[in-house]
Parts: structure tokens; C-alpha cells; sequence
């Protein structure tokens, strides 16, 4: 049983240190800001921590937490907080993304939610 354990923690660090960028991005085109993305993120892998089965392939793996993610975003979109805050000060209070989110991808971002993630998943997520 040890064994078990300890293979899931180095495939769960593989995903990780594999699949962090990513999922941070697409939090960070949900969400709008680097805090909320960052808490969306490590709540995306608590979920992949909890989750019992494997995966069929690295694609699964991958396409698998693309839909967690968004689901973990609309969810904190969904909040009731967020329907309080004001978006602009979030922009003073947390500034620019740790990312360096090009132009081209702010423009991207700025799309409609159904063009938005087709083009976001095929250039970015490589989907």
C-alpha cells in the first residue's frame, strides 16, 4: 500500500510541475486576476489529489483538468462575494500578472466566453 501512495505523489508532482501553467492560465481567463487564478489553481489540484481513478492517457489527464478548472472558475465566479467586489479595484490592488500575459492573448481574453475558449484551448492549451 506505500508503494500506491507514493506513485500517486510523484505522478500527482509530475502533473504539477507538467500542468500548472495551464491550468493558472485558464483560471486567470475566467477569473481576470493573478490572487483569484492562484486560489482557483491550487484548488484544481486539491481536486486532482482527492480524485481516486487514473487516467486513461496524458490526454485525458490533460483535457480532465482543462474542464476542472473551468468548472473551479465558474464556481468562484458564481460566489457571492464576487457578485460584490468591483473589478476595477482589483486591477490597483493586484496588478499586472506574474505570467506576462501577451497582448495578442488579452485580445483573445476579451472575446466572447464561446470564441474565447475554442481559440484559448487550441493555441494556448494546445487542444
Amino acid at each position: 500500500m506505500y508503494e500506491n501512495n507514493e506513485t500517486a505523489s510523484i505522478s500527482i508532482a509530475r502533473s504539477y510541475d507538467q500542468y500548472f501553467e495551464m491550468v493558472y492560465r485558464v483560471s486567470y481567463s475566467y477569473l481576470k486576476n493573478s490572487t483569484d487564478a492562484e486560489d482557483a489553481t491550487a484548488d484544481v489540484f486539491v481536486k486532482l489529489l482527492r480524485r481516486n481513478k487514473g487516467f486513461q492517457s496524458a490526454e485525458h489527464e490533460k483535457a480532465w483538468l482543462i474542464r476542472a478548472t473551468i468548472s473551479v472558475a465558474k464556481d468562484y465566479l458564481k460566489h457571492w462575494w464576487r457578485n460584490r467586489a468591483n473589478i476595477d479595484d482589483y486591477e490597483s490592488l493586484h496588478g499586472d500578472d506574474p505570467y506576462n500575459i501577451d497582448e495578442t492573448l488579452k485580445t483573445v481574453m476579451e472575446l466572447p466566453t464561446r470564441y474565447k475558449d475554442v481559440i484559448y484551448l487550441y493555441y494556448y492549451g494546445g487542444c
